[in-house]
C-alpha cells in the first residue's frame, strides 16, 4: 500500500473540475499550436514514455544578466526546426520549461527528461545556479565539503539567487531564440518551471510557496513572516524530490498561497545525506496545497515506490528494471503535467486525473494521487 499523509482523492468531480478550471485560466483562449501529429494514444496511456516526433537539438551558452550584472551559463534542448518533418502550415510556438538542477549540479542535469520533452515540443533551458560544484571548482574554491559534508554545503545554495534565475530565464525567449535559432518560436505566454531536490525548492518558491527568511522579506523565525517572491508568468510546476515543513522555511500555511497547477514527485527510499527531508516530508507541497475542491488550482502527487533521491534522473535504484520504471513514470508524468496546463490537452488532464496509465506503466508500483 503506497502511503503518504492525507493524501485526497476526488475521483468522481476531478475531470470536470479540472476542465472548468482550465477554461476559467483562459485556457479556451489560447489556439492549439500547430504540431506534428500526436501518436495514437494507447487504452492505458502508456504512449506518453515514448520518443516525440521532434528531433531534438542541443545548444551550450552563456546569457548576460545585465540587471544583476551575471552571467548565466544555460543548456537549452529543443524541437530541431530545421528537420520541419510532419509539420503542416506555419511553423509552431513552443512552450518554454526552466529547469533547475539539485545542490552541486549544472545545466547538465536532467538530460533525460529534458530531450525527452523536447522531443514533444518544449524548448527546455537549464542554468547553472552558482552553488555548482563546477562553477566552484572553476573559481579555485574548495568543493571536497560537497562529498564529505553535503549538509553544510547548503549554505552555498542561494534559494533567492536561484529564483532570479529564473526569471531572468522566463524574460530572456528573445536571447534565448537567437542563440539556438528559433526566432520567434518561443511562446512566452506559456510557461512551465520544473527542478530536483535544491531545483524543486527553486520550483516552489518561483511558484509562490510562501516562505520565510531575511532575504525573503521576513524575520526568518518560526511561525513569523511568510512572504512569496514567485512568478506571475509560471503557469504549471513540476517539483521533483521537494521540500516540506521539515525546511524551516516552510509552514503548513506554505503552499496556500499557489495559484497555478502543480505536480509533486516523490519516492518511498527518497532521502538525502544534504537534508533531514524524508519520503513523507517529501509529499507536503501536495499534502498541503489547496486543490481543487477548497478552491485552489489542481495538484497531484506521483509516488513511486523503490525510487531514490537520485533515481528520477536514471542515476539510483534497487535494480536497472526498477530504475527503468521510475525513469519512465517521471517522464510520463511530468510531459502529461506540461500537455495538460501549457498545451490544453483534454487527453493528458483524464491520464492525471485516473491515474490508470501510470499504474499499468509501473504494474502498481507508483500511483498518481490528485485533489
Amino acid at each position: 500500500m503506497l502511503s503518504c499523509a492525507r493524501l485526497l482523492v476526488f475521483a468522481l468531480a476531478l475531470p470536470l473540475a479540472l476542465a472548468l478550471y482550465i477554461i476559467g485560466t483562459g485556457g479556451a483562449a489560447q489556439t492549439p499550436p500547430v504540431t506534428p501529429a500526436p501518436q495514437e494514444a494507447s487504452n492505458n496511456g502508456n504512449h506518453r514514455r515514448d520518443a516525440g516526433p521532434w528531433k531534438v537539438a542541443n545548444r551550450a551558452f552563456t546569457l548576460h544578466d545585465a540587471t544583476r550584472g551575471k552571467d548565466l551559463e544555460v543548456r537549452v534542448r529543443f524541437p530541431d526546426l530545421a528537420m520541419e518533418s510532419g509539420t503542416t502550415g506555419d511553423l509552431p510556438k513552443f512552450p518554454l520549461v526552466v529547469f533547475s538542477h539539485g545542490m552541486g549540479g549544472s545545466r547538465d542535469a536532467f538530460a533525460q527528461l529534458s530531450a525527452h520533452l523536447a522531443g514533444h515540443g518544449y524548448v527546455v533551458v537549464h542554468p547553472t545556479h552558482d552553488d555548482s560544484v563546477r562553477l566552484q571548482r572553476d573559481k579555485g574554491g574548495d568543493v571536497r565539503e560537497f562529498m564529505n559534508d553535503p549538509e553544510s554545503y547548503r549554505t552555498r545554495v542561494d534559494p533567492v539567487g536561484r529564483v532570479d534565475d529564473v526569471k531572468f530565464l522566463i524574460g530572456a525567449a528573445d536571447a534565448i531564440e537567437e542563440q539556438t535559432g528559433m526566432v520567434g518560436a518561443i511562446d512566452v505566454d506559456r510557461v512551465g518551471v520544473a527542478g530536483h531536490s535544491a531545483g524543486a525548492m527553486t520550483t516552489q518558491l518561483t511558484l509562490g510557496v510562501s516562505a520565510r527568511g531575511p532575504r525573503l522579506g521576513g524575520s526568518g523565525r518560526r511561525g513569523l513572516g511568510l512572504s512569496s517572491i514567485g512568478d506571475d508568468r509560471v503557469d504549471v510546476g513540476i517539483v521533483i524530490s521537494g521540500q516540506g515543513t521539515t525546511t524551516r522555511m516552510f509552514t503548513e500555511k506554505s503552499w496556500e498561497t499557489v495559484d497555478v497547477p502543480m505536480l509533486v514527485i516523490a519516492g518511498s527510499k527518497d532521502t538525502s545525506r544534504a537534508s533531514n527531508e524524508t519520503p513523507e516530508s517529501r509529499c507536503h507541497p501536495f499534502d498541503y496545497s489547496r486543490g481543487v475542491a477548497a478552491g485552489g488550482p489542481p495538484a497531484y502527487l506521483l509516488y513511486i515506490e523503490g525510487a531514490h533521491h537520485a533515481s528520477y534522473a536514471g542515476k539510483e535504484a534497487d535494480s536497472p528494471e526498477e530504475l527503468r520504471m521510475i525513469v519512465e513514470c517521471t517522464h510520463a508524468a511530468t510531459r502529461a503535467m506540461l500537455d495538460a496546463y501549457l498545451k490544453t490537452d483534454a487527453e493528458a488532464v483524464s491520464y492525471l486525473a485516473d491515474g490508470k496509465g501510470i499504474e499499468a506503466l509501473s504494474d502498481g508500483r507508483a500511483e498518481l494521487r490528485s485533489k
